[in-house]
């Protein structure tokens, strides 16, 4: 069974309230494993993969400011993120 450990996420917001960024936060973690769990390619991989450092880069989000939305759009790019170093680093070993 895979297993992930992320140390810390380091996100900058722009023009958001705290309210909204909180909300946005509080549910990442889970939006990020729920999207995990959905690449079918990742969970077949064995082994450990330890991967240092993400940039993700900036997302743009809409104006609407809904914390829901920005939520998966950031864990979105998070997870191709990781997807794409744990396919890179595996091909390298094989």
């Amino acid at each position: 069974m895979k297993s992930i450990e992320i140390d810390r996420i380091e996100i900058r917001l722009k023009s958001i309230s705290p309210k909204v960024a909180r909300s946005l936060a509080a549910g990442l973690g889970n939006e990020i494993s729920k999207q995990l769990t959905q690449q079918h390619s990742f969970l077949k991989g064995k082994g450990l993969v330890n991967i240092s450092n993400i940039d993700a880069g900036v997302v743009q989000t809409s104006r609407s400011r809904d914390s829901s939305a920005m939520r998966r759009m950031i864990a979105d790019r998070i997870v191709r993120s990781i997807t794409a170093k744990t396919k890179s680093t595996i091909q390298r070993r094989g």
